[in-house]
């Protein structure tokens, strides 16, 4: 007999199980759909279902998925949400302190499997494949330092969200090029708008923003307090049904055949269909309807509305239209008009003071001046009638 305990046995069979949140009756998405705002409230809970069918995403049978990220300051429930999506997938949660080279091996172990299989052979009667299989990375508090110390994880999140270009290869210790597929859905918790740094402009058409504020109650369902052993098994088993591979299949080839070929479409299509086909939207129009309502909001609360660029500039141009007189003598320009050239210096200012959370880039400059009614043609802003 060993003279040590097991706690986490001791552990388990204290505290209540997860089995007594979860209701037979309803369907596991359903179930998933109830759980996540007892867990962390979230400001917008129409959210609700994009992370959902995000967590429940087949990655073996999706091509293009972008990455989740979970914004707000902390405290906000950022880090709960991703820790209840680890239980469901069974992982371990990755931090910015982590390699590079310990994040590509624990995707690697988990997103191939090696199977043993009947072979058509008598000489062989058994043969052994290697399959991909269903997996997830959850990160927490990710920023611009560590994407700058540790490049390649910068490159793993480009290339890791589509399948056809997931491959990278990378010099090891003795300078053999090694090749290593980076794909799998992603959710990243950070507190600084990352996708809008110049630094990093391509993550900006990769992403799916989740946005995080502070709840007006406490969570009621605090993870620590529950008993998850067993929770990603439900996962596992869901998805290890042939009926409900095709299903999947099928509501992505509908999908695809009624929405518009454009980059926002081409991101969403798998996330749509994994919600599709578990009953988390009820049709095409629903689905429609609700990427429609996502991507109003994105441009409102996130892209453009809610940033300090954007209230930074909405100060300039006020000042700048109560003195008109002073953009006419300086530059030439009636009230309608704004200098680019004294715009951009004026941008500048601003970071050099600390004032922006990111370097913006123009891409962003321009989509904030736009939101706010003004367009850029050769020479100068003018405001849109």
């Amino acid at each position: 007999m060993s003279k040590y305990l097991d706690y986490s046995i001791i552990k388990e069979d204290f505290l209540p199980s997860w089995r007594q949140l979860y209701d037979k009756a309803e369907p596991f998405a359903t179930n998933l759909l109830n759980l996540l705002p007892l867990v962390a409230p979230l400001p917008y809970p129409f959210q609700t279902k994009l992370i959902a069918s995000y967590a429940l995403t087949p990655s073996a049978l999706a091509s293009i998925l972008p990455i989740l990220i979970f914004y707000g300051q902390r405290g906000t429930g950022k880090s709960s949400l991703g820790q209840l999506i680890s239980y469901l997938h069974g992982i371990q949660i990755h931090t910015g302190a982590d390699t590079f080279a310990a994040i590509r091996n624990d995707l690697n172990d988990r997103r191939w499997k090696t199977i043993a299989m009947e072979g058509n052979d008598p000489a062989y009667p058994t043969i052994f494949r290697t399959i991909e299989v269903n997996t997830m990375m959850v990160w927490d508090d990710i920023d611009a330092k560590m994407l700058i110390e540790q490049p390649n994880i910068f490159r793993m999140l480009k290339s890791g969200y589509n399948k056809e270009t997931d491959t990278i290869s990378l010099a090891d210790g003795s300078g053999e090029n090694k090749r290593f597929n980076c794909f799998s859905p992603k959710i990243c918790s950070t507190t600084t708008p990352i996708w809008g740094d110049s630094r990093f402009a391509e993550l900006e058409r990769r992403i799916l923003v989740i946005k995080f504020g502070k709840a007006q109650f406490e969570p009621i369902v605090k993870l620590d307090n529950w008993n998850w052993h067993g929770f990603n098994q439900l996962f596992i088993d869901y998805w290890n049904s042939l009926d409900r591979a095709k299903n999947w299949l099928a509501s992505r080839k509908k999908l695809g055949e009624i929405f518009s070929n454009n980059t926002r479409t081409t991101i969403i299509l798998d996330i749509a269909a994994t919600g599709l086909s578990t009953g988390i939207w009820k049709s095409t129009d629903e689905v429609k309807d609700y990427f429609s309502e996502y991507w109003s909001w994105y441009e409102e609360e996130i892209a453009y509305g809610d940033s300090a660029l954007c209230g930074l500039l909405k100060k300039y141009i006020f000042e700048l239209e109560q003195n008109r007189y002073s953009v006419i003598d300086l530059f030439g320009l009636s009230q309608d008009e704004i200098d680019p050239v004294a715009l951009k210096k004026q941008i500048d200012s601003w970071n050099k003071q600390g004032m922006l959370e990111v370097t913006p880039t123009n891409s962003l400059v321009s989509q904030t001046m736009n939101y706010l009614g003004w367009r850029l043609i050769p020479g100068k802003w003018i405001k849109m009638k």
